[in-house]
């Protein structure tokens, strides 16, 4: 009988070919994205089963007979079975071992659970912050106000408040604005975070852009108001002291040596000839100007602080304004110029010489005798004297002081012709050479006078004085008359708008230190484009100091210097301002909030979920860079939220929060032991939140426009700026780098390392990076999803306020967002015959833009053309590729600025140096299209 061969023996081979497969050596190098953690798959599990029924010893093996390996047979489906299920049990386990671990967990819960140990919370995202300017109206129907005069000051208040109308309103927080949504967006609400005081004065302030014009005493130009001033070129010109910036001196006569009319500032430009004096100016010509009252004049000739001014003021029982509109009601008019529009002469200029005449009407003649008669056969002649005899020395060769046939001392002048426009009130000017003087005419007639051998209907002037009039030849003196007075225009102040110091358009009253201001205009250097900024007040003072001429106005100093130049006359500056945030109010049926359900006292941690989703997180100087805004009341007693209820003690009235995957968020409160129980009642749990939040918050500029609470008085409003600071709830990546954070600091900061990763786990913050300089520390900081957040943005201040609690507050610290810089590539692609090559192209361009996007980058890291090649050649269906292109895209004419070294493009990355460097350069693509061409 033969025997059975044993499955062990090599003649049986019933499992040749089959060794153990499982389980299988582990090993994960540092750094993987995922841990391979599996013994075995259904393969090698199947293998190893059977594997070991032929390995198996003989004296113990009760299945030594089984040779058979057909796959029906029952036994190996068995173990098929058994397979399958180490096979599954495998898979969880390798998933239990990813989930374990920060680095390669893919659920959110797990990532979460895993933080949770090291007492960091996953960011619930943050809401999108942005300033609101508002308008407001001036109430229909309100009288103009009047302008008390120094009589009137302190005893009559002609302000809007005794009329019924407020001066201010004031806006409280919360009031609610909706955006215009754009393609594809949804509207969002927003609501402000901070009452304000708000006036309809302040709706759109300019800054100073005129002041008062003198000439100085070389100057070759003048400005004068109007464009239809009738001069021309030649015409004399009388300027008064004041022109010139002079409390007294003589008047200056110039002729015009030319004209340019300026239509922008609807004034006319005159330059100027030789001038001479025109002696003192008459009395007529002091403006009648009343003084300020005594209440306002404690404020002249200096510059005051608006505190100090209101203080003074309501110390007094003076209303502001009224000491405002004194001032202006007391400010000197514009100087004044007197345009000689004619020019005369003296009657008898034109009169013959004395000794030219016929010596019969210097001397004598002979004329028939009045007793001759025709009967008589001869005539009787008798000497007769001539009509001018004797008058060698009353000739028109004098001077006008002894004006022949006027008394010594007569202030009488005859013009040679009629000048109806020389009137009584009028200035004539005579000029004789070198010599000049003017006088004021206190009559003007239109008489006929006949002397020197002249006749002429003429106009007679008496003069307000003859002094001086012995200085003037009759012959030689022109007289320029038909005086008529045209305003200095104010000089237009043309310098650009900059730094931190802003002269307003006259008295602004009310404005207060910490007070925000958004100012719009066109950029001085990119003509054709406007831009908006905010600033604050950091002081603000009344400027009276020029006492002569009352030029008073309101100085802003601001906090920090603006950051671009403007064109000066395009500013308008909007102090109507109130930070605001993304997320609305939730109420229930018209109440302030939302009733979550009803206390019961057997249970332990009751738990509540809101109905509202997305709770709105504000960005706040906290550790972890947000403020809830939600706020629980048991029967109208508020509760206090904290991160755990461990360690709180069984009175304690305190809650937790935990968001779901879904973003809504619950409420659980204690068990008795850690925390208080919920007394039992009736709808006695209510909760007030806003809902909103994320990168869906930030509106461009312009955008928040739609008023949801309209207050009495309020017109309009807009963001200025785009809304910055928004972020989506924390994704895994973000967690996965931010968690390990929180163990780095422990809530403090001591080392230059602490400020960046401090800084990089802010909420809101993408990226970080901190150097020292010179007396302190330089953080350069991206927003979520690489937005660039506005310098004095709410996001960036709580992250300043959170880094001086959190470290020591006498480091200087600086703060800047970073600046990007984009690059550009181009390329030549060749495709796999098998690819459609439209479809290759696309991949190309979509690998391009996820290698060398926000999140793949770092502050200051370069960008080198073998980096670019890889990510192309990485693309399933490229064959080849060539690189044509990598640029620097720059601002400015030249579009494109090469690589400073061939095959890479670099970022600045701010070193340790002097204080005031430059924010770190993130490179980034180019948004537009990359060209890419065939190979």
């Amino acid at each position: 009988m033969m025997s059975t061969p044993r499955p062990t023996d090599p003649a049986c081979g019933c499992s040749q070919g089959l060794a153990v497969a499982t389980p299988r050596a582990i090993t994960n190098r540092p750094g993987l994205p995922a841990l391979d953690a599996r013994v075995g798959d259904h393969a090698s599990l199947r293998q190893t089963l059977i594997a070991r029924l032929t390995l198996c010893h003989a004296e113990n093996n009760a299945l030594a007979g089984l040779t058979t390996r057909a796959p029906g047979d029952f036994t190996l489906g068995l173990l098929d079975a058994w397979a399958s299920a180490g096979d599954v049990l495998a898979f969880y386990q390798e998933r239990i071992a990813n989930e374990s671990y920060l680095g390669t967990a893919t659920e959110r819960l797990s990532v979460q659970e895993l933080a949770r140990l090291i007492d960091y919370r996953l960011r619930p995202g943050v809401a999108a912050s942005a300033c609101l300017a508002f308008t407001l109206e001036d109430p229909p129907g309100t009288p103009r106000r009047v302008a008390p005069t120094a009589d009137t000051l302190g005893s009559v208040q002609y302000n809007a408040a005794q009329m019924g109308v407020p001066q201010r309103t004031r806006l409280e927080a919360g009031l609610k604005v909706q955006s215009v949504p754009g393609p594809g967006q949804s509207a969002q609400v927003f609501e402000t975070i901070e009452p304000i005081d708000a006036s309809p004065a302040w709706n759109a302030l300019k800054p100073r852009l005129t002041a008062r014009q003198t000439v100085a005493a070389g100057g070759t130009e003048l400005r004068l108001e109007g464009l239809a001033t009738g001069l021309k070129k030649g015409d004399a010109l009388l300027i008064p002291p004041a022109a010139l910036g002079a409390a007294g001196g003589e008047l200056t006569l110039c002729r015009i040596g030319a004209l340019q009319l300026d239509d922008y500032h609807r004034s006319t430009r005159v330059s100027l000839g030789p001038r001479q004096n025109a002696g003192s100016p008459p009395a007529s010509l002091a403006a009648s100007v009343p003084a300020p009252g005594a209440s306002a004049l404690q404020f002249v000739g200096r510059a005051t602080p608006c505190a100090d001014f209101h203080a003074a003021t309501q110390a007094q029982g003076i209303a502001p304004l009224d000491v405002l509109d004194n001032l202006r009601a007391c400010r000197a008019p514009a100087p004044r110029v007197m345009a000689l529009r004619s020019r005369a002469a003296i009657f008898g200029h034109n009169a013959p010489r004395y000794d030219a005449l016929p010596s019969a009407q210097r001397f004598a003649e002979y004329a028939p005798s009045a007793t001759s008669s025709a009967s008589l056969s001869t005539l009787v002649y008798q000497i007769k004297a001539g009509g001018f005899s004797g008058r060698a020395a009353s000739w028109v060769d004098g001077k006008l002081d002894a004006y022949p046939g006027e008394p010594a001392g007569s202030t009488q002048l005859y013009l040679d012709a009629v000048y109806p426009n020389v009137t009584a009130g009028s200035w004539i000017t005579l000029v004789d050479g070198n010599k000049a003087r003017s006088y004021a005419v206190v009559e003007a007639i239109e008489i006929s006078k006949s002397d020197f051998t002249l006749s002429a209907r003429i106009t007679r002037l008496t003069l307000a004085s003859a002094a001086g009039l012995g200085d003037f030849g009759i012959r030689s003196t022109a007289v320029y008359c038909e005086s008529e007075a045209i305003p200095l225009a104010r000089q237009p102040i043309d310098t650009p708008l900059e730094g931190d110091s802003i002269e307003l358009d006259g008295l602004v009253d009310g404005l207060q230190v910490g007070q925000k201001i958004a100012l719009c205009g066109e950029i001085d250097t990119e003509r054709g484009v406007t831009a908006c900024e905010i600033a604050e007040i950091a002081a603000a003072e009344h400027d009276l100091a020029d006492a002569t001429h009352l030029e008073a106005f309101t100085r802003l100093r601001l906090k920090g210097a603006l950051a671009r130049r403007y064109v000066r006359s395009t500013v308008s500056i909007n102090a109507n301002v109130a930070l605001a945030t993304h997320g609305e109010s939730v109420a229930n049926f018209g109440a302030a909030g939302e009733t979550l359900g009803s206390g019961d006292a057997t249970q332990a941690f009751q738990r509540f979920t809101l109905a509202q989703a997305p709770l709105t997180h504000v960005s706040a100087a906290t550790g972890s860079g947000t403020r809830s805004t939600l706020q629980v009341r048991v029967q109208g007693l508020l509760w206090a939220e904290v991160p755990s209820l461990y360690g709180h003690g069984p009175d304690e009235r305190v809650y937790v929060t935990r968001q779901s995957d879904d973003g809504k968020t619950s409420v659980i409160f204690g068990d008795g032991i850690n925390g208080a129980r919920l007394p039992t009642g009736s709808a006695n749990v209510s909760a007030s939140y806003r809902k909103g939040l994320g990168s869906a918050g930030r509106v461009a500029a312009h955008q928040l426009t739609q008023l949801l609470s309209r207050p009495l008085g309020l017109k309009a409003v807009t963001n200025p700026l785009a809304a910055d600071g928004g972020g989506d709830p924390q994704g895994l990546e973000q967690a996965r780098r931010n968690a390990p954070l929180a163990i780095l600091t422990l809530g403090r900061i001591v080392s230059l390392q602490d400020y960046e990763d401090f800084a990089a786990a802010f909420a809101g913050i993408g990226q970080a990076a901190a150097v020292a300089q010179q007396g302190g520390v330089f953080i350069t900081v991206a927003g979520a999803d690489g937005v660039q957040p506005a310098e004095g943005s709410l996001l960036l201040g709580s992250l300043r306020d959170a880094i001086l609690a959190a470290g020591d507050p006498l480091v200087p610290l600086a703060i800047k967002p970073y600046a990007k810089r984009l690059f550009r590539v181009g390329a030549r692609v060749a495709s796999t015959p098998d690819a459609r090559r439209a479809e290759v192209l696309a991949a190309v361009e979509a690998a391009l833009r996820a290698a060398f996007a926000f999140e793949r980058r770092r502050f200051g890291q370069p960008v080198h053309a073998a980096e670019v090649v890889a990510v192309i050649q990485q693309v399933p269906g490229v064959e080849a590729c060539a690189l044509d292109t990598l640029h620097i895209v720059a601002a400015g004419p030249t579009a494109l600025i090469e690589a400073e070294t061939p095959g890479v493009v670099h970022a600045h990355l701010p070193a340790a140096a002097a204080a005031g460097g430059k924010a770190a350069e993130l490179l980034l693509l180019d948004p537009a299209p990359i060209p890419l061409g065939a190979l």
